[in-house]
């Protein structure tokens, strides 16, 4: 292997020990199961390392990570592309397992489902009590664009309550 290889490698292992954890989160995040995530995870590893001399050596942690937010997202972009959105169960469906208490929290997954990846991961961190400054700071975002955000999702979701 030659020095520029070498020097690649190292930049790129060195960045996926920093973000590891943060680009399994927004794969998480952004897919329908484990199995989806870690395809979208390994797309956004090839993609970094095919994009990684585009970062710049002395670059700084926070520019760092939101390079790696722009490959991400880039990723994600492709990712949906290829892959088609599944079927997922209906609002009128879930409405009907509504009367089975015990289903209630599978209720609010066949709800939550018909959001896009995104919007489901904003009403997750505030059902899990992450505060919208929380929140902002992971999406990039200030805390009022989404607190905004999670007033309109919810907005949309009382339209289809059962």
């Amino acid at each position: 292997m030659s020095g520029p290889d070498i020097d690649k490698r190292i930049r790129y292992l060195a960045l996926l020990r920093i973000f590891q954890q943060h680009i399994a989160n927004f794969c998480n995040a952004h897919s329908d199961s484990l199995a989806e995530a870690e395809d979208l995870m390994q797309e956004v590893f090839a993609y970094l390392w095919e994009k990684i001399d585009q970062l710049r050596p002395d670059s700084t942690l926070q520019q760092q990570n939101r390079w790696l937010h722009r490959v991400m997202v880039t990723t994600l972009v492709r990712h949906l592309r290829h892959h088609p959105f599944r079927h997922r169960v209906s609002l009128a469906a879930a409405s009907r397992l509504a009367a089975d208490e015990d289903s209630s929290a599978e209720l609010l997954d066949d709800i939550l489902s018909v959001l896009p990846p995104a919007d489901r991961q904003l009403i997750d961190a505030r059902l899990q009590g992450y505060s919208y400054a929380e929140i902002a700071e992971t999406v990039h975002s200030t805390p009022e664009a989404v607190k905004q955000r999670v007033y309109r999702i919810m907005k949309t979701l009382r339209k289809y309550k059962p």
